[in-house]
């Protein structure tokens, strides 16, 4: 049985003891002239038509004063006939007051909804609204909008018939702890993706919020489409990455060229040097490996930004490879563990991992001023997971681990993905940082 034909029941049996009850006063009243105090049955009467429509309402006002205009007619006591008269004159008018009041009230009331209807109906963010068993497990959806529905692909019934369960590509035990958090704590934001009918992965924000159904506890989430703010952030990243290859480009075909052609040159001015002035000869020589420092520093830095082994190779050969640079360059210790049966075939994916991986690298160096560096790449489970550890310095400051462009930069690329960055650090014990990204997105 539904939670509507529960609230029918009630209404109509409200209605059956209210109304024998009525009766039963008008034949009291025959005997004793209530009046006015007997009036407040024949008032509740109208009362619990609330639940009906108007011409119910009406209805009840017409039997009531029936009621009480017989009670009158009909009461044995002569001897107080003018208050009694006063009295039952009086009941009529507060219960066809009463009258007035219930179907204004109802006629506000229905007006609101129909509104809410209309505002409901009309957002451009899917709605959804469900009630929480005793255990706080999530029942069927309660109440949905059209938007919900076209961004999901089911009609309203089907939809009707799902929970939050179905629709959503998270586990139970990530949705349970998601559902606790929001009855703790009353609102949550939370990033997610969600299921549609045919399969489709459809990144979405959360606004989660707890509120009293008819004195049961349901939840309202208003979701968010992602798509085309992700499109237009991917199309974003595409031209940085672009620009960021053209300049490393540049750097190696030009710049590196041109240190390469000054470093020949001062090799052959130490050579001439060397029979005329053997100090001249010296300096040119330091000046020589100076250029020639500078040339491969170029060259390291240049496939940075252009890393040509993750289009080329795979990611696993390209993380080595920008391991074995950051040892080279900064002169410390980069461990590279990688997974060699792992391929992702979305190029785009592939670079945002390795821009997290680097970007987390450089942080290590040049921020944390680390001497050793760990860099894993796994698959487990339902996951692909890349982690960096470092020794460095660490922070623990208010926010530093949000602050900072480079944890922006990081935290962005990984919603690009559909993953999730979690980053721990501890001041003078280094910093460590987890990437984790479903399977599920690599389709």
């Amino acid at each position: 049985m539904t939670e509507k034909s529960h609230s029918l029941n009630y209404n109509q049996l409200l209605l059956v003891v209210i109304g024998a009850f009525s009766v039963a006063v008008f034949i009291l009243d025959i005997f004793i002239p209530l009046g006015a105090s007997g009036s407040m049955v024949y008032v509740l009467f109208v009362m619990a038509t609330y639940w009906k429509g108007q011409n119910m309402t009406l209805g009840s006002g017409v039997v009531g004063t029936i009621f009480i205009i017989f009670g009158f007619i009909f009461s044995v006591s002569t001897e107080y006939i003018v208050l009694s008269g006063i009295n039952h004159v009086v009941a009529i008018i507060v219960m066809w007051a009463t009258v007035w009041f219930v179907n204004n009230y109802k006629a506000s009331l229905l007006q609101v909804r129909r509104n809410y209807r209309v505002l409901f109906q009309a957002a451009n963010d899917e709605i959804l609204v469900f009630l929480l068993d005793e255990k706080h497990q999530p029942k069927p959806f309660l109440e949905i909008n059209d938007t919900a529905c076209n961004i999901l692909g089911y009609s309203r019934d089907e939809l009707l018939q799902k929970s939050i369960f179905d629709i959503t590509v998270a586990e139970e035990k990530e949705l349970n702890w998601l559902i606790e958090n929001v009855i703790e704590h009353g609102q949550m934001v939370h990033k997610s993706q969600h299921l549609t009918k045919k399969g489709e992965i459809i990144p979405v924000e959360l606004s989660i919020r707890p509120f009293s159904y008819d004195g049961r506890l349901a939840i309202i989430i208003v979701g968010r489409d992602l798509r085309e703010r992700r499109k237009l952030e991917q199309e974003i990243l595409e031209v940085s990455e672009q620009e960021r290859q053209r300049i490393g480009r540049d750097m190696h075909d030009d710049l590196g060229q041109l240190l390469t052609v000054a470093t020949m040159t001062a090799q052959m001015l130490e050579h001439d040097l060397k029979s005329k002035d053997a100090e001249d000869a010296k300096k040119m020589h330091e000046l020589a490996n100076l250029i020639k420092t500078t040339a491969e520093r170029s060259r390291t830095l240049s496939h940075g930004l252009v890393p040509f082994n993750v289009e080329k190779n795979g990611l696993d050969n390209a993380l080595k490879d920008l391991a074995d640079d950051i040892s080279k360059m900064y002169d410390i210790d980069v461990c590279y563990t990688g997974d060699h049966n792992l391929l992702i075939k979305n190029k785009s994916m592939v670079v945002h991992i390795y821009r997290i991986a680097q970007e987390a690298i450089n942080n290590a160096v040049k921020h944390g001023k680390a001497t050793s560096i760990e860099v894993e790449l796994s698959s487990a489970g339902d996951y692909i997971s890349l982690h960096v550890k470092d020794n460095g310095s660490g922070f623990h400051e208010p926010g530093a681990t949000s602050e900072g462009i480079g944890i922006r930069t990081m935290n962005f690329r990984a919603n690009m993905i559909g993953g999730d960055l979690k980053i721990s650090s501890e001041k003078g014990k280094g910093t460590e940082i987890i990437c984790e990204i479903p399977k599920v997105n690599l389709r």
